[in-house]
């Protein structure tokens, strides 16, 4: 016999396990946005029964975003519609699997820093994402959302870029602990999926007059700790080029700022016994364009 879905005040049942959505199956009383947009099948996943909820876990990652901003942060269809433009544009890299509802720490802190910074919704606290989802470690994510925040007020004040070798190291020693308790190693498509889902966050950080290559930037960043986590995973240099190229696909402007010879620079420093394997996966310089000009990097 099939379970009734539990009241409202009991999203802590079966095991006492949280979900992704605190209040997941309600969502499927309603109708996304009161009404649903032309298409919303194609960035909403419809729960087939309360089993699948529980036991399938399979979240897709822009239905979660969607969901969660309506619900929780009231945010208008207005507030949402290049967002949601952005995402259905990008579905198919940000579908992966959860483990409970458990969402990586950096991924968390940048959607709490878009929500706050990006959408001026100041009002958010971290007490109101840990009713939504549940993170590995809690210290972590604060960790994380307050190093976003020192970045971007630093950035807001001198007007420069965030220090790449900084967040590569904070990034990195992140990882590390993660390796701690984690047994499972992901495949490096599936890590890039993850990176890219930050990506699309860091891609939403308000660029200023001051700053026009805020974006080249924050695309930058991405690149390389995609690269760079994926490597480390797996250490599949075919991997590593078919992330380039996917990256290249998903972001045509990406040509422009990626700089092969700076990726295999701070790989080669933090990890210098896999020089060897670089060569197999080395894209020629000459299939990169210079550096665009500023005004000319599309959002």
């Amino acid at each position: 016999m099939q379970q009734r879905a539990p009241q409202k005040q009991k999203y802590k049942a079966l095991d006492g396990k949280h979900y992704i959505f605190k209040a997941g199956w309600e969502f499927q009383k309603e109708i996304v946005f009161g009404s649903p947009p032309n298409g919303y099948l194609d960035y909403v996943y419809i729960y087939k029964n309360w089993d699948d909820y529980t036991q399938n876990m399979t979240i897709h990652i822009w239905d979660f975003i969607i969901r969660y901003c309506y619900k929780f942060l009231r945010y208008t269809r207005e507030d949402l519609t290049s967002l949601n433009q952005y995402l259905k544009v990008v579905k198919q890299y940000t579908c992966f699997r959860y483990s409970r509802g458990k969402v990586m720490p950096w991924t968390a802190a940048i959607l709490f820093f878009f929500s706050n910074v990006y959408l001026k919704k100041l009002e958010i606290t971290i007490d109101k994402i840990l009713q939504v989802i549940q993170m590995p470690n809690l210290k972590d994510f604060k960790k994380c959302y307050e190093y976003l925040k020192v970045v971007f007020i630093q950035n807001e004040k001198q007007n420069t870029y965030p220090n790449v070798d900084q967040i590569l190291y904070e990034v990195l020693k992140e990882l590390n602990e993660s390796h701690k308790v984690t047994v499972i190693r992901e495949c490096s498509n599936e890590i890039s999926k993850k990176i890219l889902t930050e990506y699309i966050f860091l891609s939403f950080l308000n660029q200023t007059p001051q700053n026009q290559n805020q974006f080249a930037n924050q695309d930058y960043i991405a690149c390389i700790l995609a690269i760079m986590i994926a490597f480390d995973l797996y250490g599949a240099p075919q991997s590593i080029e078919k992330l380039i190229l996917l990256m290249d696909q998903l972001k045509p402007e990406l040509r422009f700022v990626i700089k092969v010879d700076d990726i295999i620079r701070y790989y080669g420093e933090l990890y210098p016994d896999v020089q060897n394997l670089i060569p197999a996966w080395i894209v020629p310089r000459s299939d990169f364009k210079e550096l665009t000009k500023p005004e000319k990097v599309k959002r």
